[in-house]
């Protein structure tokens, strides 16, 4: 092995953790800003006389969250099953929104 690359390979294992923790920062800022941003969107909504349509639309910013957390994980995350998880709640998400949005539209709402 040449000198220089020892010499990347000792830089490399001492900046990793750096970068590692800046991504974990990062992270946890743009998880921390879905959940407000959730938190305030539900909190401005009037709920109605009718259950399931309270139901329906206090749960949709709920999955966009999630889904906006998942895309968080993918972004930064590393662990495989984490990020095949991330994937999986992206696709459920994405798909029970568009089912509310048609009981939506099919209820007048």
């Amino acid at each position: 092995m040449k000198p220089i690359s020892i010499t990347l390979i000792a830089a490399l294992c001492a900046v990793s953790p750096v970068f590692a923790q800046d991504a974990g920062m990062k992270s946890g800022q743009y998880m921390m800003a879905v959940q407000n941003g959730m938190m305030k969107s539900m909190q401005s909504m009037k709920p109605t006389d009718n259950p399931d349509a309270n139901f329906v639309m206090m749960m949709m910013p709920h999955h966009q969250a999630a889904i906006d957390m998942a895309k968080v994980q993918l972004e930064y995350g590393m662990d495989p099953q984490l990020r095949k998880m991330a994937e999986q709640i992206i696709a459920a998400q994405e798909k029970e929104i568009n089912e509310m949005k048609k009981w939506q539209s099919e209820h007048g709402n």
